[in-house]
């Protein structure tokens, strides 16, 4: 079960640190087997009724203004500031390839999150899908693919409103499989690149509201081609990356100018360079952070408008978060301890929609989900959430519609994911 403990921030009236006292309350309407007493009386009040009640409880309680008090409402249908919910038996789904990558997203357009699972099959890679049935997935289906990677790429690549994949062959060309209305795939298409690919990411680099393909090559340079109109593309800019020895990238607007910038994770340090506009980009200039990163992630993870890094410290193992500026700059800011934990799947995600993005660890090694929530002055102690087996990559999604996000969990050394559906 997961467990809250609120951090201890100061008095507004001084400087001393207030109480924090946690207050959790279920509002599930199911029925007691018996009479129920106490706060067990809550279980049976209708979700409106408890919320009345867990406030006044609230206020009742408080005390001082030293006193700082968290109501955690789960189960009364209401999604609240700073309710972080996985209270639900988790459900653990058999995988029937040797599988490689997890995603998830909705794949048949019915406003319900599903689950994709790619990897090796006998006759080569293969990717397996399950659509969301609301209370649970359906069964496994075949999704149609194939290629030399297992790693795909999604996005709406032909403008239909429909979640098309790229998948990268062992030659200069991806394969590009369409979406379709009921969640598979057909095809392929191939499109022509211009160097054998490691990594691919679609997004609109010359603010014209069609994505662009960005390929991270294995000849260490990156290859932009651009959209004349959705899946039709044509060479643009390449950016000669020799010695950055780049594992990984992201791209994403960090300075305000709705033109996507470029960070780079390196073996000796993570770098940074300016979109111009055109699918090129500026001077790469090396970022003060961890020599040796491990990971990387881009996105407003202390809801300031501003694009922030996160990394892991190959040193010291600690999570870093590295604060922007909103003109390109990153400062660290706050660092989490990871006690000695192996390196795990890292996403970030705004659970509690409170406007800042939580940070989500998959402990490879114990089965546990870590969530850290952000504070002013940096992150509450971790919310620690049970699973089956540890965690291989995780992916968030709204898998039954009821506006609060899902967690899913791949352990892929044991062939199965476990859904965690949020409670709020």
């Amino acid at each position: 079960m997961p467990h809250d403990t609120p951090q201890r921030p100061a008095c507004a009236s001084g400087s001393s640190l207030g109480r924090a006292k946690l207050i959790h309350v279920s509002c599930d309407s199911i029925e007691h087997p018996r009479e129920p007493t106490g706060p067990e009386r809550l279980g049976i009040l209708s979700p409106m009724l408890c919320r009345l009640f867990a406030f006044a409880l609230l206020f009742a309680v408080a005390g001082c203004a030293d006193d700082r008090v968290v109501v955690r409402l789960c189960n009364d249908g209401f999604l609240d500031a700073d309710q972080v919910c996985f209270d639900g038996t988790p459900r653990t789904y058999a995988i029937g390839i040797d599988p490689v990558a997890l995603r998830s997203a909705d794949f048949d357009g019915d406003g319900l999150g599903d689950v994709l699972i790619a990897g090796l099959s006998a006759d080569g890679v293969a990717a397996e899908l399950r659509l969301s049935e609301g209370s649970a997935l359906g069964e496994i289906a075949d999704a149609g693919v194939h290629g030399c990677s297992a790693h795909p790429t999604s996005g709406d690549i032909d403008g239909d409103l429909h979640i098309d994949l790229l998948l990268a062959t062992c030659a200069p060309e991806l394969l590009l499989f369409h979406g379709s209305p009921d969640g598979h795939f057909t095809g392929p298409e191939t499109v022509a690149i211009p160097t054998t690919p490691r990594i691919a990411a679609l997004i609109d680099l010359d603010d014209d509201d069609d994505d662009d393909l960005v390929v991270l090559g294995a000849d260490d340079a990156l290859h932009v081609l651009l959209a004349d109109a959705p899946g039709l593309y044509t060479p643009g800019p390449t950016t000669l990356m020799t010695g950055e020895s780049a594992k990984n990238f992201a791209l994403i607007d960090v300075d305000g100018d709705r033109i996507a910038d470029l960070t780079i994770e390196s073996a000796d340090g993570l770098r940074h360079a300016r979109g111009l506009g055109d699918g090129s980009f500026g001077q790469i200039r090396l970022i003060d952070g961890p020599p040796i990163p491990l990971g990387l992630l881009a996105a407003d993870i202390d809801g300031d408008n501003n694009i922030d890094l996160l990394t892991r410290d190959g040193d010291d193992g600690d999570l870093v978060l590295l604060a922007g500026d909103g003109n390109g700059g990153f400062v660290e800011h706050n660092r989490i301890d990871l006690e000695g934990r192996s390196s795990g799947p890292i996403l970030s995600a705004d659970l509690d929609a409170d406007g800042d993005r939580e940070v989500i660890f998959g402990d490879p090694e114990e089965p546990t989900i870590l969530i850290w929530r952000r504070r002013d002055d940096g992150f509450a102690p971790p919310i620690e959430v049970e699973l089956v087996a540890p965690a291989s990559q995780l992916a968030i999604s709204d898998l039954n519609g009821d506006g609060a996000l899902d967690l899913v969990a791949a352990t892929f050394r044991e062939r199965s994911f476990t859904v965690l559906l949020a409670n709020p």
